[in-house]
This record gives structure tokens, C-alpha cells and sequence, in this order.
């Protein structure tokens, strides 16, 4: 049970929110004023590959739902320290589309107490756009929000605030990665042909774009680890103490992403963990990550990205 997280002298709240996603599971809790301005207060992620064994199994593995649930509860624990009056957990890619997924989410409810919430594709879109929203002043730009994931893609086409077409696309950096052996240096021929799967998928279920966006501002793992590469290129030593405090509204250019798609493509996954400002548990994922990235942005027109950290919580 949550403690209640209400300053009544102060008229602020603590609500906390759990995403389970097919790579990775955060928490964030935040302090909610009487005006609805917020501040995060914790911040924390785990990544548990939850849906590692999907493509092979369409199935979530026992040892990777063991991992998650005990991630879960720790989170738990972790937002009752902080009083939190409310907290909601949504489930994504890994298990909406698992064939066990609804036993996993029961099992977390039985077991840990939180009601584990498997939503669409369409509403985590809307939460990654609601999310961004809130933290860029979008005017009237016609823009792209994206939000890759470990097993899947949306994205959202907004002219400003006004959402003119979601587009939930099952093409993930876990997924391709297993699908395209993108794990260590990918060879030419299944590069080549992991970019024409995802080209044809992007012309089935986006087809004509309404327009061509000015921008297209990312969330996700993939998007903050490029920005951190970006950042700390020419750097050498202990990376740590040059990491950049956030990545938040940072913004590069497409031939930026290219260069560093081609350069790791083409390295063992031991040396991608060597290069500045990539976290060495997304070493192996970050190439199809990258290259679905690269592929948006040719097919809609856009070179500049502008980084968004907190995908939809």
C-alpha cells in the first residue's frame, strides 16, 4: 500500500510511474505542485531484457521474468520509501505481444501487489508524445516524436501540440538485433538486408508521410546513448567524469548518427564498449537501434534530432 505522499502545507504530491519495457525497466518519481508543475526526485533504471526470448519463442523466459519481477519490486520499495500516494505501472512491447504476457502481469500483481497494466501501441505513443510535449515548447512545428524501444517503434506526427498521425511499428532494437545479428560487427549483406526490412516496414505502416516534419525529437535508449556519444567524441580517460549531467533537449544532425552507425556497425561488441558515452549494456542493441533511427529520418525527410530523456513516463 502507498504511503500518502500529499504536503498538505504545500499542496504537493508524490506520484511514481514504472515502465516495463522489453529492454529495460524504469521508475520515476516525481513531486507534483498545487499548479501541476513537477520535479523529479528519483530516476532510476534497470535493464532486465525481458523480452530476449520473444523472437525466438514468442514467449517471455522464465529467468528474464524472474529478473523483471524481482526489478519490480525493488522499485516498489523504492517509491514507498519516498511516500508516494500513487504509482502506476504499464507494460509495453515485450508483454502486449508475448504469448505468456498476461500470465507475467497476474503473476506481478499476485505476487508483488501492483497491477501490472499491458497498454496498446497507440497509448504508449501518446504517452511518449504527452511526455515531450511537457518538456519542449512545440509551437506550431510540424514534428516527428519517436520513441524506439527494445521491441518496438512509435511514432507520433504532431503539427505543434495538435496529433496528426500515431504509427506504432513493431521494429525494436532487441527484435532486429536477435533477427539480424547485430549483436557484434554485422556483415555488409545482413546490414544491407536489415535496412530494406525496415524500409518496406515503414512504407506499410506509415505510407505518405502529411508533411515533412522540421524536427524529430527522440526518446528512448538509443536516442540518449547517441547523444552521449556525441558529446564525448575526442574524449578520452575515465569517461564517467565527462559524461554530460543530462541529455535533454541536445540536438544533432543526421550525419552525426551516421558516422557513429558506421563506425560501430563495423566493431565486436568488446570495442563498442569501449567508445565515450555509450553504456556498455546497450553495446550490443545500439547498431539496430541506430540504423531504424537512420532509416526514419531518410524516409521522412529530417536531419536534425533533438533528445528527449524521459521516454513515457
Amino acid at each position: 500500500m502507498m504511503h500518502d505522499g500529499t504536503d498538505a502545507a504545500g499542496g504537493q504530491e508524490r506520484l511514481a510511474a514504472i515502465d516495463v519495457g522489453t529492454n529495460t525497466i524504469r521508475l520515476v518519481v516525481v513531486e507534483v505542485a498545487s499548479d501541476r508543475t513537477f520535479r523529479v526526485i528519483d530516476d532510476e533504471r534497470v535493464r532486465t531484457r525481458l523480452g530476449r526470448s520473444i523472437t525466438e519463442t514468442n514467449a517471455l523466459g522464465d529467468r528474464a521474468m524472474a529478473d523483471s519481477a524481482e526489478a519490480i519490486a525493488h522499485f516498489k520499495n523504492i517509491a514507498e520509501g519516498y511516500g508516494v500516494n500513487r504509482l502506476r505501472a504499464v507494460a509495453t512491447s515485450a508483454v502486449r505481444d508475448a504469448t505468456n504476457g498476461e500470465a507475467f502481469a497476474s503473476m506481478i500483481q499476485s505476487t508483488i501487489g501492483i497491477p501490472l497494466e499491458i497498454i496498446p501501441a497507440d497509448e504508449e505513443a501518446r504517452l511518449a508524445f504527452l511526455a515531450v510535449s511537457s518538456a519542449f515548447e512545440l509551437g506550431t512545428n510540424e514534428v516527428a516524436v519517436v520513441d524506439v524501444g527494445g521491441g518496438s517503434t512509435e511514432v507520433v506526427l504532431s503539427s505543434g501540440e495538435v496529433i496528426e498521425r500515431i504509427c506504432p511499428l513493431r521494429l525494436g532494437a532487441v527484435k532486429l538485433t536477435e533477427q539480424f545479428g547485430a549483436q557484434s560487427a554485422i556483415t555488409g549483406e545482413s546490414y544491407k538486408a536489415m535496412r530494406q526490412y525496415i524500409r518496406r516496414h515503414l512504407r506499410k505502416k506509415i505510407g505518405k508521410p502529411p508533411f515533412t516534419p522540421n524536427l524529430l525529437i527522440g526518446t528512448g535508449g538509443t536516442f540518449t546513448n547517441l547523444a552521449a556519444m556525441v558529446m564525448n567524441r575526442g574524449v578520452s580517460g575515465d569517461v564517467s567524469e565527462n559524461m554530460p549531467q543530462s541529455v535533454r533537449g541536445y540536438e544533432l544532425q543526421r550525419s552525426e548518427l551516421k558516422h557513429f552507425l558506421n563506425l560501430l556497425r563495423k566493431m565486436p561488441a568488446s570495442e563498442r564498449q569501449g567508445v565515450p558515452g555509450l553504456k556498455a549494456d546497450r553495446a550490443d542493441i545500439i547498431v539496430a537501434g541506430l540504423t531504424i533511427v537512420d532509416c526514419l529520418l531518410k524516409y521522412l525527410g529530417v536531419n536534425r534530432v533533438r533528445i528527449h530523456d524521459q521516454g513515457i513516463r
